[in-house]
């Protein structure tokens, strides 16, 4: 079975019926989706993607939670509408310790907002950061389409060919072989943002009005940011990126680490998370919502490579009426687990009958109202 047709499976469950139906409510601004545990919230967005014509943000609660939620969703819907909007800093803020890759992700959303129905992922640390206004970036944004007239005044990123002054082609290229790749009808040259100073705002102030919020637990991430707004740039990292560098380099990398100039404080991002419609998931709301969605999920048991537990808990699954998939990367890995059960001496364990699926999750759980068990392979066998 494809990760498609499970995700149009879990389209199926009466919940997520109920949640567009209240998302299309002007009265609910503030909505509590009880019970989704493991992989389930990224499972229950993903069977409704289609149907969801905004943009939706969600914020979870580390950088760690984030990975992962990008990579479910991004198993499941591909990349192309999934966006990854981390960190500037490779680690807590106050180091100071920028990462160029992490800046050219930031700037690709910043780019990319606006244009359609995206699924952002970001994390409290992210968002404690400021970002070019619009108008700012607006303003720099080269754009290149095959046909049209343009200097020969800059270098691109791609292989960008001319017919006089008109481009003819637009194609992207390995660096390391010089080969063509894919050809481009129109491509959005984006300015480096991390040095302009002024003219900043927060990230939440930059999205489409008709953004979803959605996050575990809307008190932890205004914490987390005013905690990093207080912490601000610590001393020893001023010092160490001060060492070396003359009077002007100096007074510019000060200019950089302000954290008014840099970091947004909690009133500001509470200010600006008022106008947008919020979803929580977590284990309670913050405040009390306007509706609240009841799930009931259990986790994946925990078997340690107990394969006779194992046996046990898909016997009891199916008993009960539930059906079984198991999520893997590899077929090789689903077809292991056959051979397994067809070795074991436990005459249950020749009638286990599961559905493999093609790709995996972070976190395999059952469903008790759709009556579905999604396992994961490495979670069975202990790889994490």
């Amino acid at each position: 079975m494809t990760i498609e047709e499970v995700k149009r499976l879990y389209g199926e469950l009466p919940q997520a019926a109920a949640l567009l139906t209240t998302l299309e409510k002007e009265s609910v601004k503030h909505l509590f989706l009880k019970g989704l545990l493991a992989s389930s919230s990224s499972m229950l967005f993903a069977s409704i993607a289609n149907r969801l014509k905004e943009t939706v943000l969600f914020v979870l609660d580390d950088e760690e939670q984030a990975g992962y939620f990008y990579n479910d969703l991004k198993q499941i819907l591909g990349e192309q509408r999934v966006l990854y909007f981390p960190s500037s800093y490779k680690r807590a803020v106050k180091y100071g310790q920028r990462d160029s890759a992490n800046e050219i992700l930031r700037t690709e959303v910043l780019a990319r907002l606006g244009a359609g129905d995206l699924f952002v992922i970001t994390y409290p640390q992210a968002l404690a950061e400021l970002v070019v206004s619009k108008t700012r970036l607006d303003d720099r944004l080269i754009k290149l389409k095959t046909g049209n007239s343009c200097e020969l005044s800059c270098e691109y990123p791609f292989r960008i060919d001319f017919f006089g002054d008109e481009i003819d082609t637009i194609r992207t290229f390995e660096v390391e072989t010089q080969l063509s790749k894919d050809k481009k009808v129109e491509i959005d040259i984006v300015p480096e943002l991390a040095q302009i100073q002024t003219d900043k705002v927060p990230f939440l102030d930059f999205l489409p009005s008709d953004t979803l919020l959605v996050m575990k637990e809307f008190s932890y991430v205004h914490d987390s940011i005013e905690q990093i707004y207080k912490e601000g740039f610590s001393s020893q990292a001023m010092a160490e990126r001060l060492e070396g560098a003359t009077e002007i380099e100096q007074e510019q990398i000060r200019r950089q680490m302000e954290k008014d100039n840099n970091l947004v404080t909690a009133t500001r991002f509470t200010e600006s998370a008022a106008s947008f419609k919020r979803i929580e998931f977590g284990n309670r709301p913050t405040g009390t919502p306007q509706a609240t969605i009841e799930f009931h999920i259990q986790p994946q048991p925990l078997f340690h490579k107990n394969f006779d537990l194992l046996v046990q808990a898909f016997e009891d699954f199916m008993l009960k009426g539930y059906r079984l998939y198991v999520f893997a990367d590899s077929k090789k890995q689903t077809e292991r687990l056959k051979d397994i059960f067809a070795d074991m001496d436990a005459p249950q364990a020749k009638s286990i009958v599961f559905e493999p699926v093609d790709h995996t999750l972070h976190e395999g759980f059952v469903d008790d109202d759709l009556k579905v068990c999604y396992f994961t392979d490495h979670q069975i066998f202990d790889r994490y």
